[in-house]
């Protein structure tokens, strides 16, 4: 590959494939998993110096497109096959397999800890919520630890303010935010990266019934702050707040939140781009390093106080928005309430979580895994900068 040198070059050969020869079985009656159509790869240096930065290369690229697939895996399940206790269940198998540490809260232990945004929007729902807490201790607590944070809807229904029909059946993929951070905490344990991680998914369906949390309910986060209801379609950043103010209490010194959080994002940015909303220029500037590093295309949005206004209540600290006007900044901002001074950068990968478009037969994707650990690769070797 021109312009790279041999372990990069390696890297996204092997990248390229793995995720190009992606294939999800699915639930077709009858159907059995096919003979991979390549079933090996050799790659072929004479020079025995760049055949070992090759290698090193093999690795990396092997280590990162498995657990983007794994990831896309995760997504592609419907609501029925992925509830969020079916998700803790397989970040806990993930955990075992490859060295991370995990704790998981169910919903007595939500309660106890205070996750009141993420249990209201479990209140429709004959489904436990769960969050699921993974730890990588690469560095052995020496470093300022990195948080990644994701959304695990795993079918959104809008709840009381219920989306239209043909707007709803890909809401299963409402979890894709979730399942990137924990693939990318996959790929940074297999890669052994001498960096420490916490990753927190909050996890929940958002459906209506007689006990569903209302527009116009007043509910108090674990933040401490308080979000009056507007719309019950707009349950992302609830859950993700709780999160991010779990997180925080577990030490993060610097977050990454990602969620497929409006479809405001797709009306802007379409599905080439997804949207970047940051409350620190310079932890921004690595972020978006990494994103580039790692071939994954973002779009920094404003985050003028202006836009603040678009979630004021007369009622408690804030609304939930759920307005249209700049949701996607709006989305982000409400998310920066609840983190205090840590720097944090919000990805919404609303309209790059799954195929539409110039990507219909992908389904999901994996976005967002690549860009972590690049970025968690650049943390453990600031002065390395190295590309993933």
């Amino acid at each position: 590959i021109g312009g790279l040198d041999p372990a990069a070059a390696a890297q996204f050969t092997v990248d390229g494939m793995i995720h190009g020869l992606y294939a999800f079985t699915g639930y077709k009656t009858g159907q059995t998993e096919e003979t991979p159509p390549v079933p090996s790869v050799v790659l072929v240096e004479l020079d025995a110096a760049r055949a070992g930065a090759m290698a090193a290369g093999v690795r990396l690229g092997q280590a990162v497109a498995e657990s983007a697939n794994w990831a896309r895996d995760l997504g592609n399940r419907p609501g029925n096959k992925l509830t969020a206790t079916m998700m803790a269940d397989e970040a806990a198998q993930m955990a075992a397999e490859v060295g991370l540490k995990c704790e998981i809260l169910d919903r007595a232990g939500c309660r106890e800890q205070g996750l009141e945004l993420l249990l209201a929007v479990n209140q429709g729902s004959v489904e436990e919520p769960r969050l699921v807490v993974l730890r990588w201790n690469g560095a052995g607590g020496q470093g300022i630890p990195l948080a990644l944070v994701g959304k695990g809807v795993t079918f959104d229904s809008g709840g009381i303010s219920i989306k239209p029909t043909e707007s709803m059946w890909d809401m299963k993929y409402d979890m894709c935010g979730a399942a990137a951070v924990l693939g990318a905490m996959r790929a940074i344990a297999l890669l052994r990266l001498p960096v420490d991680v916490i990753a927190v998914v909050a996890a929940t369906d958002n459906l209506p019934d007689g006990n569903a949390y209302k527009p116009g309910d007043v509910i108090r986060g674990l933040s401490g702050k308080t979000v009056e209801i507007r719309s019950t379609d707009a349950e992302g950043r609830l859950i993700l707040a709780d999160a991010l103010a779990y997180a925080i209490r577990a030490g993060a010194g610097r977050i990454c939140t990602v969620s497929t959080l409006t479809g405001g994002v797709t009306t802007a940015l379409g599905s080439v781009r997804f949207g970047l909303v940051a409350n620190d220029d310079a932890w921004y500037t690595q972020v978006e390093a990494a994103c580039q590093a790692a071939g994954e295309r973002g779009w920094r949005l404003p985050n003028d106080d202006d836009y603040l206004d678009l979630f004021k209540s007369k009622l408690a600290d804030m609304t939930n928005g759920g307005q249209r006007d700049a949701s996607c900044v709006q989305g982000g901002l409400f998310l920066f309430q609840h983190v205090g001074d840590v720097p944090t950068v919000h990805f919404d990968i609303a309209g790059t979580a799954w195929g539409r478009g110039n990507r219909a037969d992908e389904m999901a994707t994996g976005v967002g895994v690549r860009s972590f650990v690049a970025l968690a690769q650049r943390l453990a070797q600031p002065d390395a900068a190295p590309a993933v």
